[in-house]
């Protein structure tokens, strides 16, 4: 009889019933069978004899294991059920009702199967992310690794992956730190089964990762994933993720100076983000695009994408995304020699960026800002600005960012004030030695 029996799946009905019956394990204690065995036999341990676990299931549980295979069916027609219940709940809270799915999973029962621990801490997690309860969020998605770790029948879910990617996306977007947000996005990368759920969650992964090596200046490495992505666009169903591709291939091909291969791609992408009425991606992509023409000393029609973005003011909540646009449009009117008028952009770039998760767009707008007042023979206030600028890439950790400013602060100092100027060069040459060691 016992050939045919699952001892996991035994155990899990034992813990079950004795739960519905309201013993403890003490309680259940006596001389003929151990708190220690009962346990071994409620977590499907192979080491217990067949008379103990006989014993335990007829006589104290009153389980008749002669009729397993009722009991089995019976068992996995009820996981289903509550496994359909969590699904109906997911969809509660991935449809914006996060406070509602809370009080779901509040009245909801387990009935013994801890494995499905691991979706309640998920979905915990999901709901205080959309409640921008970072931290409530954070513990959720570490004890659903955890849950997933301990039992590896739930790797198929891919709910590991979500975790890892919203814990690099609290990291990015909430701590500003662009180094964890990495680690964890490509361990998201690392565990999820392309044979599993939720296969959506890849190509979110993979376009964070390029996000996050484009911001560390990694652009090579961002590229071969962008590359990856751009191959299997037509199989992403994420409108999100096939946006963000466009946007940051563009981006990419920008920097590699491959300037009418990143203006074909943003037009693409802004055709697609126009149609589908995504200001967001819309935002993005026109800003890019702006980058791109204003690089090319094409100014007109820079300030026109420049200005079409900054249009977008009103369907936008996420103001950060406007950093980069305020930042562009200054350096533009810093080209005609329009210095109030850059001042004025570049400081509303600041100002927005203060309040912002988005530490390299913030870095690169006080560096623009610096520049304007050296532009104007503002010596002062450009160092300090610089400095301020520094201060923001050293606490990330934002090597290039740092090398780079340090560069101006060194020009800057050159032929007024030696002792600066060697300072800031040595400065310079320790903050290359970490770009070269992090690379």
């Amino acid at each position: 009889m016992f050939d045919q029996i699952n001892l996991k799946e035994l155990g899990n009905m034992c813990r079950r019933k004795r739960k519905e019956l309201g013993f403890t394990m003490e309680e259940l204690e006596d001389e003929q069978i151990s708190v220690s065995t009962i346990s071994n036999i409620e977590r499907g341990v192979p080491i217990v004899s067949h008379q103990k676990i006989e014993y335990y299931c007829v006589h104290k549980l009153k389980l008749n294991i002669s009729d397993y295979n009722q009991l089995s069916q019976q068992e996995r027609k009820l996981k289903l059920e509550k496994e359909e219940e969590l699904w109906f709940i997911e969809r509660l809270i991935e449809q914006g009702n996060p406070d509602e799915g809370l009080t779901e999973l509040k009245k909801f029962n387990l009935s013994g199967f801890r494995e499905l621990e691991a979706m309640i801490f998920y979905l915990k997690g999901r709901a205080y992310y959309y409640k921008n309860q970072w931290e409530q969020a954070r513990k959720n998605f570490l004890r659903t690794i955890e849950f997933v770790d301990k039992y590896p029948q739930i790797g198929k879910s891919n709910i590991a992956s979500i975790c890892y990617n919203d814990l690099g996306r609290i990291n990015f977007f909430y701590y500003g730190n662009l180094k964890n947000a990495l680690q964890y996005t490509e361990l998201g990368i690392s565990c999820f089964n392309p044979d599993g759920e939720r296969y959506h969650i890849l190509y979110t992964l993979k376009i964070c990762q390029v996000l996050y090596l484009e911001k560390l200046n990694r652009i090579q490495d961002a590229y071969q994933t962008v590359k990856e992505l751009w191959k299997c666009l037509d199989q992403i169903d994420y409108l999100d993720v096939v946006l963000n591709t466009y946007e940051m291939r563009a981006k990419l091909l920008f920097k590699m100076k491959r300037f009418d291969d990143a203006i074909y791609t943003a037009k693409k992408g802004l055709e697609i983000s126009t149609l589908n009425k995504s200001p967001e991606r819309t935002l993005e992509l026109i800003t890019t695009l702006g980058s791109i023409y204003l690089k090319l000393n094409q100014l007109n029609n820079a300030e026109k994408c420049f200005l079409e973005g900054l249009n977008l003011k009103n369907q936008i909540a996420k103001k950060y995304l406007f950093i980069t646009t305020f930042t562009q449009i200054g350096i533009l009117y810093m080209k005609k020699k329009q210095f109030e008028k850059a001042q004025s952009y570049l400081k509303v770039a600041v100002e927005i960026g203060q309040k912002s998760p988005d530490v390299v767009r913030y870095a690169q707008s006080l560096t623009e800002l610096g520049v304007c007042h050296l532009a104007q023979h503002d010596i002062s206030k450009a160092s300090d600005i610089f400095l301020q600028a520094l201060s923001v890439a050293k606490n990330h950790s934002l090597y290039y960012k740092a090398s780079q400013i340090l560069t101006k602060l060194t020009k800057l100092w050159e032929h007024r004030d030696e002792e600066k100027f060697n300072m800031y060069m040595a400065e310079l040459f320790r903050f290359n030695l970490l770009l070269d060691e992090e690379q």
